[in-house]
């Protein structure tokens, strides 16, 4: 097909098939890379050139743009537009709104320059240089955008972008950021893959920033989400392949302020490891818990601790990568609880939330776990050392005199703070340095005449519910 600029015609009934675009509520950014050797322009200059698959002037256009941008000379970005198919099919439904809504595009290949300051219709080489330069002398408003991508898994990354004004006015803008493959997976009319070929959007919306302050925000782009016309899905990217161009846009949609590209050069951090430390803790006895994290870029990490019950630790930190990370809490109720800890790098990308540890917090003496203590916790014990009766669970839980054992004098231990106004049981038979002692044995017997003396004399101040159950145990005593 020929044209007097040796450009090719997009056949006009490809805008039938249009649809209005549904923009998602994401937002992007990118870290500048500027190559030494290029001309010192006001901003980085973003160049989103409309083609197809069946163009063969787009073909020489792409080799041409490719080389110019690695050979470092001009300032710039640039997202392939990739619209059709080699047989006329609409490829890329948001590829072809941005072209024919937003640009109303007659001829591909086209080259929009900081949205339609500047444009070239064609191959033609020799129109660059002194349109790109129009374009990167232009004024622009002084804002400043950053962005970082981290590869998570599957075809998903994140994108963390941040935007600073440093106008005196408060900046209105529309924002789009380009997935783009480095090497695309649509091929030229020559045969060789596109480069930087858009997939989809990671953000494209409008933004407000005060003056002074910094606009942030954050994306996941899952490529299994998103498809072409064909419903070929993306979730075969991968991490190496993928560059996403930020550009930020006037307060009128129409020319561009700032650009940005960004590579994957982050990693998330690995789990954590399941949480170590005690199984069992007494309510406001504190306990110490550590784990292990890494990173695959080795980041240092800071860890959150989820205590289960509603607290957590907030961040702290940082560890070096693969390094021990500790932590303590206590607990002020008795109960189960799991903890479990997540880390996040120095870029603030997080991990997953790693296994949990079950804890158990228990009160000293409440050895039938009936959240009382009183004589059916000597019951218990007594049932347990001498009769079989099932353990305490955990078995600390009936060490009431704190002796490191289990066994009769507990059951005395009870019997004397319920009845005769004795101590109350210890507040840590659970803690660590009591669990070093405490083996779950039911040896260690102190004195059966003692204990005998001790239900005996209990029974002067007890009811008749609880006279019956000394009256058991004083049995059970009598006959060993």
């Amino acid at each position: 097909m020929n044209t007097s600029k040796n450009n090719s015609k997009i056949i006009g009934a490809v805008l039938s098939f249009l649809l209005i675009i549904s923009m998602f509520s994401m937002t992007a950014s990118a870290i500048k890379s500027m190559n030494d050797d290029r001309d010192p322009y006001t901003h980085t200059v973003l160049i989103e050139i409309g083609t197809a698959q069946w163009c063969g002037h787009c073909h020489p256009w792409n080799t041409f743009m490719y080389n110019t941008y690695n050979g470092g000379s001009y300032d710039f970005e640039y997202v392939m537009m990739i619209m059709q198919d080699f047989n006329y099919k609409n490829l890329n439904l948001n590829a072809s709104n941005r072209m024919f809504i937003d640009y109303g595009i007659t001829y591909v290949p086209t080259s929009y320059m900081d949205g339609n300051f500047q444009n070239i219709e064609g191959n033609e080489p020799t129109e660059f240089p002194g349109k790109i330069d129009t374009c990167g002398n232009r004024a622009v408003a002084d804002i400043n955008a950053e962005m970082i991508l981290t590869w998570i898994a599957d075809a998903t990354f994140s994108v963390d972008i941040s935007i600073q004004n440093n106008e005196i006015s408060q900046y209105n803008g529309h924002i789009r950021a380009y997935v783009t493959e480095i090497v695309s997976r649509y091929d030229t009319s020559g045969g060789n893959p596109y480069n930087f070929g858009f997939l989809d959007y990671a953000f494209n919306q409008d933004i407000t920033i005060n003056p002074g302050e910094i606009y942030s925000d954050s994306a996941t782009w899952n490529g299994n989400d998103h498809s072409d016309l064909f419903g070929n899905n993306f979730g075969d990217i991968t991490k190496d392949n993928i560059k996403v161009i930020l550009g930020v846009f006037d307060e009128n949609d129409i020319y561009a302020d700032e650009t940005i590209a960004a590579e994957i050069t982050n990693d998330k951090p690995n789990t954590p490891s399941t949480p170590s430390g005690s199984s069992n803790g007494n309510p406001d006895i504190t306990l110490t818990f550590s784990t292990v994290g890494s990173d695959p870029n080795d980041d240092q990490l800071e860890y959150l601790w989820d205590w289960g019950n509603g607290d957590n630790s907030g961040w702290l930190g940082p560890y070096d990568s693969g390094y021990l990370a500790e932590a303590v809490n206590s607990w002020s109720e008795p109960g189960n609880y799991f903890i479990t800890v997540k880390s996040r790098d120095s870029h603030g990308v997080e991990s997953d939330w790693s296994d949990p540890l079950d804890i158990s917090i228990v009160a000293c003496g409440d050895a039938n776990a009936d959240d009382a203590v009183n004589v059916g916790d000597a019951v218990f014990v007594i049932n347990y050392v001498f009769k079989d009766g099932p353990a305490p669970n955990p078995v600390c839980r009936a060490d009431a005199n704190g002796d490191g054992e289990v066994n009769v004098g507990d059951a005395v231990f009870l019997i004397n703070y319920v009845f005769k106004g004795g101590d109350p049981p210890v507040n840590d038979c659970c803690s660590p340095s009591a669990l070093k002692l405490l083996c779950g044995s039911k040896t260690g017997v102190s004195s059966t005449d003692d204990a005998i003396k001790s239900v005996e004399a209990a029974k002067d101040n007890a009811d008749k519910k609880s006279l019956d159950s000394l009256e058991y145990i004083l049995n059970i005593l009598e006959n060993l």
